[in-house]
């Protein structure tokens, strides 16, 4: 795989909820191939818009920001642009960060996407939250081994802030 240094995005902020218990830089890529129905971010379809952003502008904001301790893709689908993906979470786990990937495709999908992924939240949006018992979407959590476990437990695999 050629080193791919650029990522379309839509907008950064920092998280509170995304990985529970931890704050997160939360990095919207802009476009996705799924189009799902009832899509959360409809405005993050489209492959036009957004911002490219370098390794070097992420490493700028990482070394501006002191709390993030987690970096969570979301989007539009971030496993769409799959050789930046890969390329700036090999860049997050140098500089100590976990990686929280929000994705509308299947795990079984994305596996060779992973390599340098901690939580993988899979299944397209359905307008139910990933901490509702009844939702479609599945949590993933790579300690030694992938697992899945539920959304609402990962604050006590993660050593989360008590609040």
């Amino acid at each position: 795989m050629k080193a791919i240094n650029t990522v379309k995005i839509s907008s950064i902020s920092t998280g509170f909820i995304e990985v529970p218990g931890e704050i997160s830089l939360n990095l919207y890529t802009q476009g996705c191939s799924l189009q799902c129905k009832d899509c959360h971010n409809p405005d993050l379809q489209p492959f036009s818009g957004g911002e490219t952003i370098t390794i070097q502008d992420i490493k700028n904001i990482l070394d501006e920001k002191s709390l993030p301790t987690w970096i969570a893709w979301l989007g539009g689908e971030p496993t769409d642009q799959p050789d930046g993906f890969k390329s700036f979470n090999k860049i997050f786990k140098e500089y100590g960060y976990g990686v929280c990937l929000y994705t509308g495709k299947y795990f079984s999908d994305i596996t060779d996407l992973l390599d340098d992924v901690d939580i993988v939240i899979d299944g397209p949006w359905e307008g139910i939250g990933v901490s509702d018992p009844s939702t479609n979407q599945k949590v993933y959590y790579k300690e030694e081994n992938w697992q899945q476990v539920d959304f609402n437990n990962l604050k006590n695999l993660l050593g989360g802030v008590s609040c």
